[in-house]
């Protein structure tokens, strides 16, 4: 870490924790805040999302942030004792933490006004966009088709004007045995079904054998007022799709972009299962 950056807060006991292509993480200690995570973010988009929005979570369970430098992009978060809830073996407990979770967050969202910044009905269009001038096999190409198919659809019909976290995965939900708190916030303007989808997706990856089961257990257990399971579905398909091209072009990984391709097909049969 620069000499500067150490002396500007105060910082000592300095522990690496995550060094990628988005950023690197440490943990440190401070003088005014104790213990603490020092986040340099190399997204400076994302960086600038995250700050802008970050007093609208005032009331999720989310990590404080102490404060933050936009010279260097670097934000002074809050240190959350807790693992993430991948940390919990059982499936049934897993997913119903997670939902106790997913349920008080979706009593205290709040709507924007449309923010292309941050519109997650942009992003896919830019992404849609992107895919049409790619040269792809027959098999992605029908992926891709239901892909904008769909997503016209869910961006037409249902309520696209949630703020959201944008990336509540099991990494990103720390557990303390009796809490959970949000971290490595991403604002993303989007139906309460986006919010949702990187979890179920997770779930879903991690077990990609036993796809319809596990969407029935989901839908089950996964019930809000503020969205039904034909939203829900639409929107981890749109997700899912969405996910798995973006991590490709990025990567460029071909083995997860197959094993990703066929999930989002496995989603769509399940969709297709309940009509």
């Amino acid at each position: 870490m620069d000499k500067q950056i150490l002396k500007d807060y105060n910082l000592k006991n300095i522990t690496l924790k995550c060094n990628s292509n988005y950023g690197i993480i440490y943990e440190a200690i401070s003088e005014d805040y104790n213990k603490l995570i020092v986040k340099i973010n190399f997204d400076k988009k994302n960086y600038h999302d995250s700050c802008k929005y970050y007093t609208y979570f005032k009331n999720m369970k989310l990590c404080k942030m102490y404060e933050n430098d936009d010279k260097n992009n670097i934000q002074l978060l809050e240190y959350i004792n807790g693992d993430n809830l991948f940390c919990i073996s059982d499936f049934n407990k897993r997913i119903k933490i997670g939902y106790d979770y997913f349920y008080n967050w979706s009593t205290k969202l709040i709507t924007i006004n449309n923010d292309n910044d941050i519109s997650f009905e942009k992003q896919v269009n830019v992404m849609i966009d992107n895919l049409k001038n790619m040269s792809l096999s027959s098999k992605v190409i029908k992926l891709v088709i239901e892909f904008e198919k769909k997503a016209k659809h869910f961006f037409q019909t249902y309520n696209n004007s949630y703020l959201l976290h944008g990336d509540l995965h099991h990494y990103n939900m720390l557990y303390d045995g009796k809490t959970v708190t949000a971290i490595d916030l991403s604002p993303r303007q989007a139906s309460f079904a986006i919010e949702i989808a990187k979890f179920i997706e997770n779930e879903l990856f991690n077990n990609i054998g036993n796809i319809f089961q596990i969407l029935n257990t989901f839908l089950l257990i996964y019930k809000f007022e503020i969205i039904n399971c034909d939203e829900l579905l639409e929107g981890l398909f749109i997700d899912s799709c969405y996910r798995t091209f973006d991590t490709f072009i990025e990567n460029k990984d071909v083995s997860e972009l197959e094993k990703g391709i066929y999930m989002n097909y496995e989603i769509l049969k399940f969709m297709e299962s309940r009509a």
